[in-house]
Order: C-alpha cells, then structure tokens, then sequence
C-alpha cells in the first residue's frame, strides 16, 4: 500500500465521522438523569445513584443521598 493511498483512506473515514447524524424526536427530549433524580427524603438534597456493594441487595442499584456520608437517606425503588 502506498502512502497517497493510505492518506486517502484516513481522509475519508475522518469525513464519514466527521458527518452530522440527524436527530430523532426522542434524542431531543433527552432529560439527563439528574433532572430525574427524586428528592433526598431526609435531607432534600439531590440523590445520585448507586451500586450496593454489600449486604443483601449487593449489586442492586438505588438512589442514595449526594450529601453521603453525613446524611445516609437512600430510595430503593427505581
């Protein structure tokens, strides 16, 4: 292979990258997760979610409480 030729082929999968897609209705109503995380019930702080790492729900996900650990409020319901 020679190098104009390999030059050619960067060059045009850099412009098939490069190329806008076309955006669906639901890709422009995406609310990040965030904007969706319910309330601390203790504290009213915002919650983030997390992965147990122990205990009997070891691996589950659930809302725990931004401000851990000086407050331990948590949501298991997703």
């Amino acid at each position: 292979m020679e190098g104009t030729e390999l030059n050619r082929w960067i060059a045009a999968s850099r412009t098939a990258q490069a190329k806008p897609s076309v955006a669906t209705p639901a890709q422009t109503s995406f609310v990040p997760e965030q904007a969706r995380a319910p309330s601390c019930p203790v504290c009213s702080s915002a919650m983030q979610k997390r992965v147990a790492k122990r205990g009997a729900n070891i691996g589950n996900e659930f809302w725990g409480c931004s401000q851990f650990p000086k407050c331990k409020g948590i949501v298991q319901d997703l």
